[in-house]
């Protein structure tokens, strides 16, 4: 009996040991982004539709995602980290993109003054949550590009993953890949498409 106790509460302090190593990852990951006050950082505001304004918290500059424009919208919130602050999936259509089926997404992670830091800023058909990483913290994100196809003539959908990177205090590129940078790109379309999304 003594045995059964002793062993249950080790993996109850191992079990705590690791979800504070999560948590002080997380925190860690835009910690000095949210200590230096409103410069840098974002305000947002929501309005009917799910239309948002995002703007310096500082007042300073100018507010280029605004309601007033009518094309920033919310996407979903999420838990991007384990801080137990509702984060910002924003979608903007403030311009086209041709062919190609995306929109500019930009996450925002909320620090605990109530402004955020932006964390992704990128193009891609749909985010979506995935499943948390153990190593950072962070949630780790599936993202879609339906990018247009000059020989078939229509757009073909690629999946990839993207994770958080805690040196550069943001998500990477999809898969970790550099190539991938850039969205729609010909290293990009030199990759095989989902078979589900590819037109017979």
């Amino acid at each position: 009996m003594k045995m059964v106790t002793r062993d249950f509460l080790l993996g109850m302090v191992l079990g705590a040991c690791s979800l504070a190593v999560q948590t002080s990852y997380a925190v860690t990951g835009v910690s000095s982004e949210c200590a230096i006050g409103v410069a840098g950082k974002f305000a947002i505001k929501e309005y009917k539709n799910k239309m948002v304004s995002v703007c310096p918290a500082d007042g300073g500059g100018d507010c280029l995602y605004t309601v007033t424009y009518g094309k920033t919208f919310v996407d979903s919130r999420i838990h991007l980290n384990s801080d137990h602050l509702n984060d910002y999936v924003i979608k903007d259509f403030s311009t086209g993109y041709g062919n190609d089926d995306v929109a500019h997404f930009m996450l925002f992670a909320q620090c605990r003054d109530g402004n955020f830091v932006q964390v992704v800023d990128d193009f891609f058909t749909t985010v979506k949550p995935d499943a948390m990483d153990r190593m950072t913290g962070w949630l780790k994100l599936r993202v879609t590009r339906d990018c247009y196809s000059e020989s078939i003539g229509d757009t073909q959908e690629r999946s990839y993953t993207i994770v958080f990177d805690p040196k550069r205090k943001k998500y990477g590129p999809p898969d970790s890949n550099p190539k991938l940078t850039h969205y729609c790109s010909d290293a990009e379309l030199a990759l095989p498409a989902d078979s589900a999304s590819t037109p017979e």
